[in-house]
């Protein structure tokens, strides 16, 4: 799978902001803002092989975080902002497979 675009994964990610904050989910807005810093200050991501979510580091340079279903190694408390990222982009994936099955129908 290829990973979109830095501004296609943020707009995503404000829309479902958007979301939250019409919940009045505070803990969510949190993380996507986080989410949003980090795309912001460079971290970049890529898939593995194994189905696996590579994300580089923004703080340590050189490391690079390998992100699964339900866990990450990276040293934050858990749920850490790169287990949201892997969401958002299973979320925007779905969507453009839903997208390419309605125009093909």
């Amino acid at each position: 799978m290829r990973v979109p675009s830095t501004t296609t994964i943020i707009n995503r990610a404000l829309d479902l902001r958007g979301d939250a904050q019409r919940q009045h989910d505070t803990a969510t807005i949190n993380g996507i803002d986080t989410l949003i810093k980090n795309l912001y200050r460079g971290a970049k991501a890529k898939w593995a092989i194994d189905g696996a979510l590579l994300v580089t580091s923004v703080n340590t340079l050189g490391a690079v975080y390998v992100v699964t279903e339900h866990t990450c190694d990276c040293p934050a408390y858990a749920p850490c902002w790169h287990l949201r990222l892997r969401a958002l982009l299973l979320d925007l994936f779905q969507t453009e497979c839903d997208t390419a099955d309605m125009h093909a129908a």
